[in-house]
């Protein structure tokens, strides 16, 4: 989860838009979907196709930067493509969840129902990036944990259309955690873990995966 700001909720309205063409050739291509979601008396300052936009051009080609390792003898890159934008918003019956399990179970549940809009039976595979009003949540993106060996993810974003979050949090998608540093209260390099030394979550701009937008290759310990 990015912590600037994000949400989710219940559900229930939608339309749909338009497919995309592949932008960019990797070695794993995966498919990213966009949905919105609303509810009486929110609105966003951003719109469906502002995200459409920013995984078209931006995020596929960000990924096949950072997951290419220089020198070696087999491309292992990841690449997302745009595959279909839901035009009208999923109108939910109340005010979505910043935290909680609620939260996280409402994320699925309007994957479901975005997907069933979508005319789109067989999903497990595909990500939903889904657009939601500003609900004065601490986060601006927000994603459940997923497994690079398994694709398709759900992921959301506040009132928001950052190709930067969007990248973020398909990298929790993918199974990644946030960058850190280790900290050491001694003052030394390293020590004991859980005694001395510990990890700083955020610690620096290591990657896309800490909290400010660097537009550099993964980790060393991401990329493996």
């Amino acid at each position: 989860m990015l912590r600037l700001r994000i949400a989710l909720a219940s559900f229930i309205s939608i339309g749909l838009l338009g497919a995309s063409a592949p932008a960019v050739v990797a070695a794993e291509t995966r498919i990213v979907d966009v949905a919105s979601i609303t509810w009486s008396g929110a609105s966003t300052k951003v719109g469906v196709l502002d995200l459409e936009n920013s995984v078209k051009n931006e995020v596929g080609p960000r990924w096949k930067r950072y997951t290419s390792v220089e020198g070696s003898k087999e491309d292992k890159s990841i690449t997302f493509q745009h595959g279909v934008t839901l035009a009208a918003p999923i109108s939910l019956t109340r005010p979505m969840q910043c935290e909680g399990a609620s939260a996280s179970s409402s994320m699925n549940s309007i994957r479901q129902e975005a997907y069933k809009r979508l005319g789109i039976e067989k999903y497990s595979e595909r990500y939903l990036v889904i657009l939601t009003p500003d609900a004065g949540c601490i986060w601006t993106g927000r994603a459940l944990i997923g497994n690079v060996k398994n694709p398709g993810g759900v992921m959301m974003l506040q009132d928001s259309a950052s190709a930067f979050v969007i990248v973020h949090e398909l990298g929790h998608a993918l199974g990644l955690g946030h960058s850190n540093f280790l900290r050491c209260d001694s003052g030394k390099n390293d020590g004991p873990w859980g005694s001395d030394c510990k990890a700083v979550e955020y610690g620096g701009a290591i990657d896309v995966m800490s909290n400010v937008d660097v537009d550099i290759p993964l980790s060393t310990y991401s990329q493996w």
